[in-house]
């Protein structure tokens, strides 16, 4: 049986909701920062603009939930399953997001400042607009992602797969590190490599139309940008 709003307002001055059935509970914008939710049911919760900044996850149900905006920073979501959710705009500045499996899930204006998305799968997800910034993505697989509009200063990418993805409009700049990174595939229009260093990193197909690049861009070895399609060259 779920319980009411008054015993849930009375479980949450505990901080600690372990265990709990909270299906298809309204929590949107309730501060659950620290608290404890192992093994918590929370299918179909509405934890829009929740806040669970370092809370414990551990074996969570958020099946069906709805996680627009909420604050999940410091968290430890690593190998959590978050595929195909709607994370827009979420926080997860400082989170353990390795191994997490957050293939073709919503991260449109998403913050992961100093997140560890080491070897996390991102395929498929949409992180137009996202920060990116000092994030590690180490080995992460990001086929087929939406990386518009993305922040990436500072970012590590080192072995990332990144076969297929939209960067079209990006400024990567010489703190982007790429090296050993499959880009092959990728669409890079209207990208800008002016200051990129792209030795050691696998390079391949004809989405290259008006890059913008110049003398200080460091191709390939071996790699030909005239070739390759047409480039807008800023001296």
């Amino acid at each position: 049986m779920k319980m009411s709003q008054e015993e849930l307002n009375q479980l949450i001055k505990t901080r600690d909701l372990s265990n709990a059935d909270l299906s298809g509970a309204n929590l949107s914008g309730v501060d659950l920062s620290g608290f404890n939710l192992g093994r918590t049911n929370l299918s179909g919760a509405d934890l829009s603009g929740a806040k669970l900044f370092i809370a414990n996850l551990s074996n969570t149900n958020l099946n069906g939930a709805n996680l627009r905006g909420v604050d999940l920073s410091k968290t430890d979501l690593s190998g959590f399953n978050l595929s195909g959710f709607n994370l827009s705009g979420a926080d997860f500045a400082g989170t353990n997001l390795s191994g997490a499996d957050l293939s073709n899930t919503d991260l449109s204006n998403a913050r992961f400042c100093r997140a560890d998305l080491s070897n996390a799968n991102l395929g498929g997800a949409d992180l137009r607009g996202a920060d990116l910034g000092n994030a590690n993505l180490t080995e992460a697989k990001l086929r087929g992602a939406d990386l518009r509009d993305t922040n990436m200063h500072q970012a590590s990418f080192f072995k990332a797969e990144l076969i297929s993805v939209n960067l079209s409009n990006v400024i990567l700049d010489e703190s982007v590190f790429l090296f050993e990174a499959n880009l092959s595939d990728a669409n890079l229009s209207g990208t800008d490599l002016s200051l990129v260093d792209m030795h050691g990193l696998y390079l391949t197909g004809k989405n290259l139309r008006r890059v913008i690049y110049n003398n200080d861009t460091k191709w390939p070895d071996g790699f030909d940008p005239e070739a390759a399609g047409r480039y807008q060259s800023h001296e």
